[in-house]
């Protein structure tokens, strides 16, 4: 045993001095989709952000932004096809805003 670990290991503990000599390795990191919705009208937050999903399988950043788009375009309604137009959906009135954000 090197004469610091055991210096080391008598002020502070066998523990602490484990945990110097053996770190432990930090989950690794992912992706996260967050979403807000907004009044139109006046500008407020109906909801704030809040994680819609977990990206466990997007390796890099490039993957996390095209699941974003795709999160966006999902939910986009066609305002100019007259069948999806519903008169009582009040979501109309509302925006929703995404982003993508690193997690641990």
């Amino acid at each position: 045993m090197p004469r610091w670990r055991y210096e080391y290991a008598k002020k502070y503990g066998e523990d602490l001095a484990w945990r110097l000599e053996f770190p432990r390795l930090p989950p690794p990191l992912s992706w996260a989709i967050e979403e807000k919705t907004v009044w139109v009208a006046n500008g407020e937050i109906v909801t704030d952000w809040h994680v819609v999903c977990v990206l466990r399988r997007a390796k890099n950043a490039r993957l996390a932004l095209a699941q974003l788009n795709a999160k966006r375009h999902e939910n986009d309604p066609d305002l100019d096809d007259p069948d999806d137009f519903d008169p009582d959906d009040f979501t109309r009135f509302t925006e929703t805003f995404y982003r993508l954000t690193r997690t641990q």
